[in-house]
């Protein structure tokens, strides 16, 4: 579950980011927009592997502590 919410909204952020550069906000200068599309795009990438490393590094324990299917 917390694998398929992380992908779900790495994908909404990067829409959000290639939406910002094909359309910036009206009264935002277009230098403007492509520099926040480029820190929201390539910027990111770093939060993101962080949170794709913690998700993973968790997934053991997360197994350790909910009993299967043959403990209950």
């Amino acid at each position: 579950m917390r694998a398929g919410v992380l992908v779900g909204t790495l994908a909404v952020h990067d829409v959000l980011a290639k939406l910002i550069h094909a359309d910036p906000s009206e009264g935002v200068a277009e230098a403007q927009a492509r520099v926040a599309d480029e820190l929201v795009y390539y910027g990111s990438a770093s939060v993101e592997l962080a949170l794709i490393v913690l998700v993973c590094l968790s997934w053991p324990a997360l197994r350790a502590r909910v009993p299967g299917p043959a403990a209950r």
